[in-house]
């Protein structure tokens, strides 16, 4: 869970604190607590500058997570049979998300959801 939190601490910071120059308040929030969680995750910002972030949940599970302006949106998007070792994600010019993962250290077997 501590990689995911660093990763939305500092996905919060790029797109809640804006443009400013100074200092500012430091605001984190929990996107997800269940399960051994965050441990393998990856995050991008759409153009509305809404925050996005894909992330195994007890090593099989492909959780998504969508900043919606008022709150976190959470959902399971994928089972995996085996225990995934690591993952990208990817945003195109027109805001469609591509996501690829293994579970193989031979980086050789990737799996793509989009």
């Amino acid at each position: 869970m501590k990689m995911l939190y660093i990763k939305f601490i500092i996905l919060f910071i790029i797109t809640n604190l804006g443009y400013s120059i100074g200092f500012a308040q430091w605001n984190t929030q929990i996107v997800s607590n269940t399960g051994n969680t965050g441990i393998i995750s990856e995050s991008v910002i759409d153009s509305d500058g809404n925050s996005h972030i894909f992330f195994i949940e007890s090593g099989n599970h492909i959780m998504r997570s969508e900043w919606t302006g008022n709150g976190w949106v959470t959902e399971e998007i994928f089972e995996s049979s085996e225990s995934i070792k690591g993952c990208v994600l990817t945003i195109d010019e027109l805001d469609k998300l591509h996501f690829a993962y293994y579970y193989k250290y031979d980086y050789q077997s990737w799996y793509k959801i989009s």
